[in-house]
């Protein structure tokens, strides 16, 4: 296996990692996250973080 490809394989098990820790299981596709691009893995883990983020600045408001 070539760098790029480790690397590439790296990232997404990172992404995969952090995803289902933030109880993300399965792409809005249907699609289990094995099986989803690094790009949309990438995507995936922004929208979540900013969905929690949101989540927490609206209870510290309340």
């Amino acid at each position: 296996m070539g760098l790029l490809n480790e690397k590439v394989s790296n990232r997404r098990n990172e992404l995969i990692h952090e995803l289902r820790k933030m109880g993300v299981v399965t792409a809005k596709s249907g699609l289990s996250l094995e099986n989803v691009s690094l790009a949309d893995l990438e995507w995936m883990n922004i929208e979540e973080k900013n969905r929690a983020a949101k989540e927490y600045r609206e209870k510290k408001n309340d």
